[in-house]
């Protein structure tokens, strides 16, 4: 004696006309179940993409995009210790502002640079000079202000589209290579 659930349903395929099983109560086409499987390797697939950018999040910390140009990147006539420290404070930006901030969400002034780029004053100087003349920073009320033009920390889908590239900036990770190393050795840096 067999029980209903060892009985199979058949039903007719729409497309061949042949009887096909009935599983979990429904028909489902060869179509539907090729869709079925292409959208469920899609899922695993982003979840592994999820996994491994949280993964990477966890290790170097959050990251700032910054942007160029492939044929001509604004960094190309900029030497490399500015590029470096530049790169460093880009590090500073907080979620969608453009305004630089310490860990500790205090604002960072123009006056704290010397001691948050590790550098002398009269570097320092010259250092905000050059990066203010380019336009890669601005001194607002004390305020240092990063240009989102090349800098940003925020989702870059309004950026898709235009012939720039990106670099991921991870926070932790610049940071410790670049408290790491002696004033003169933070411009191998920029070889990265």
């Amino acid at each position: 004696m067999t029980s209903e659930q060892d009985i199979p349903l058949y039903t007719t395929d729409p497309t061949t006309g042949e009887f096909v099983p009935v599983e979990n109560g429904q028909y489902l086409s060869p179509a539907e179940i090729e869709r079925r499987r292409y959208f469920q390797k899609k899922k695993q697939q982003q979840a592994i993409r999820h996994a491994a950018n949280d993964e990477r999040t966890r290790k170097f910390g959050n990251f700032t995009f910054c942007r160029y140009t492939l044929s001509a990147p604004f960094w190309a006539d900029m030497s490399n210790a500015d590029l470096v420290r530049l790169f460093y404070l880009s590090t500073c930006m907080l979620y969608k502002r453009d305004t630089l901030y310490y860990s500790n969400g205090r604002q960072l002034t123009a006056d704290s640079l010397p001691e948050v780029l590790q550098t002398s004053e009269s570097t320092c100087r010259r250092f905000l000079a050059v990066m203010e003349q380019q336009g890669y920073l601005q001194i607002e009320d004390g305020a240092v202000i990063m240009n989102t033009e090349y800098f940003a920390r925020q989702s870059i889908r309004h950026w898709i589209g235009d012939d720039r590239s990106f670099i991921r900036v991870y926070h932790n990770a610049y940071r410790y290579l670049y408290r790491q190393l002696k004033n003169k050795q933070r411009g191998q840096l920029a070889y990265l």
